[in-house]
């Protein structure tokens, strides 16, 4: 049941990261080209949504602690911030290609905060898997070389953010039981940071195009930018907390493999749909990729199925230890506060 439930969360999220993107290209792109402003947009209704949320009984998130806000919440809103920033200053300097090239690095730089932070265990076999996964989706994606070394420095400390922010939520979402969050306290406090942090960015790099993009729009365009906006916003907010339930019921890391392997999806749907060219090369790198992926996954499983077998040897363990075995099954059986055994009349 449980992989079903994270197969049903990864589609959902495929479904609607997809929808943003399409939204974002066909609706905003070339109408309202300011992504820092739609950024801090998205940012501002996902906490308004929260907020709302959070008002109904049985949805009530406890309080944000002191420490969780300075070592968790104002990291994650500050990388997202840069992450953004640098980002879209670099695909203005990079062909989409190359980009996409860089963006396939992404799992080792979130398995390298991962590792620093205590969230992952490092192994030589998992970061073959994850270079195998980078350099498929290089290979997948090969284009023209040329790149400006601004354009590949910004691009790389986007996805070193990004991989440092991930590794964050990981911790957050998964740490210490005092200190861990729901998806929901997550989006909560996670999304008013982040959209303060990018306001500054989008008031100084964008409003001034702004202003000026609105006094040539007719009411008619106006109202349906808008509406655009808010049905991104929307999106955003449930792919958030989408992305925030993958995290704690797997790991930064499979978050971010799973997000190359939509990548690839991506690539496939190109090809389809718009006729991209794909050569030799990139159907090895494709295959590459897959086969990365796919030890990924098996790796995974692996630790699963050893992880539950531990489990269940700890708690034959303790049972043994008590004398309350059935077919080497662990019994819990319920004692009074003075240690005598509880029967049920009958």
């Amino acid at each position: 049941m449980k992989i079903l439930h994270i197969a049903f969360f990864i589609v959902l999220w495929y479904f609607l990261s997809s929808s943003i993107i399409f939204a974002t290209k066909w609706e905003i792109t070339d109408k309202f080209p300011f992504p820092l402003f739609v950024t801090f947009n998205s940012n501002l209704i996902t906490s308004l949504l929260a907020v709302v949320i959070t008002k109904f009984p049985g949805c009530r998130q406890r309080p944000l602690s002191k420490e969780s806000f300075f070592k968790f919440v104002l990291p994650i809103g500050a990388c997202v911030a840069v992450e953004i920033g640098c980002s879209n200053v670099a695909l203005k300097l990079l062909e989409v290609s190359f980009s996409t090239v860089l963006k396939g690095s992404a799992p080792i730089f979130v398995m390298f905060w991962a590792v620093i932070l205590g969230a992952e265990v490092f192994s030589w076999r998992l970061m073959a898997s994850l270079l195998m996964i980078a350099i498929g989706i290089g290979l997948a994606t090969a284009g023209e070389g040329e790149f400006k070394v601004l354009g590949l420095v910004l691009m790389l400390i986007s996805v070193a953010m990004s991989g440092f922010r991930w590794a964050l939520t990981h911790t957050l979402l998964q740490g210490a039981e005092e200190g861990r969050m729901t998806p929901l306290n997550a989006m909560l406090y996670t999304s008013p940071i982040t959209g303060l942090f990018v306001l500054p960015f989008a008031l100084g790099f964008e409003i001034k195009g702004i202003v000026g993009l609105v006094a040539e729009l007719s009411t008619a365009e106006k109202w349906r930018i808008f509406a655009v906006l808010s049905a991104i916003g929307v999106f955003v907010a449930f792919l958030l907390l989408t992305e925030y339930t993958l995290v704690r019921a797997t790991s930064s890391l499979t978050v971010s493999v799973a997000g190359i392997f939509k990548e690839l999806v991506t690539i496939v749907g190109g090809i389809i749909i718009f006729h991209d060219n794909f050569d030799l090369l990139n159907i090895i790198g494709f295959v590459v990729c897959q086969i990365g992926i796919l030890d990924y996954v098996v790796l995974r499983y692996k630790a699963s199925l050893a992880a539950d077998v531990h489990e269940g040897e700890e708690y034959d363990h303790v049972g043994s230890e008590n004398g309350n075995t059935v077919n080497g099954y662990a019994l819990e059986i319920p004692v009074d506060s003075e240690g005598d055994t509880l029967t049920t009349k009958g």
